[in-house]
């Protein structure tokens, strides 16, 4: 697994990034070596589903149903923060769902 990333143009580090993870080898973290401000932070589920996710783009939660379908992701760079809904249709001749909607809503 990728643990770390450098990048230059024979003189310079352009990009020198640390991965960290998990158990299941998810990343959890970025370390941007050359700028903290970009560094991110990524947390799952007992699923290894994505639920958290923070950085420069602010912060980024996502909700699931039992069977693993996303229902939402609430954007916050400022206020108000977005959310965003999924809705889905059971798809009875493959027995799996497809979103049919989203529906993304600023909230109060």
């Amino acid at each position: 697994r990728l643990t770390d990333l450098v990048t230059d143009d024979l003189s310079i580090d352009i990009q020198d990034l640390d991965y960290g993870h998990n158990a299941a080898s998810s990343i959890t973290s970025i370390t941007d070596n050359l700028d903290i401000n970009r560094d991110q932070t990524f947390t799952y589920d007992a699923l290894q589903r994505l639920t958290a996710a923070d950085g420069l783009y602010g912060v980024i939660d996502y909700g699931y149903d039992a069977v693993g379908n996303r229902l939402s992701r609430t954007i916050t760079t400022g206020a108000p923060p977005v959310t965003e809904t999924y809705t889905y249709m059971l798809d009875s001749k493959a027995a799996s769902s497809r979103c049919t909607s989203l529906h993304p809503v600023a909230s109060a």
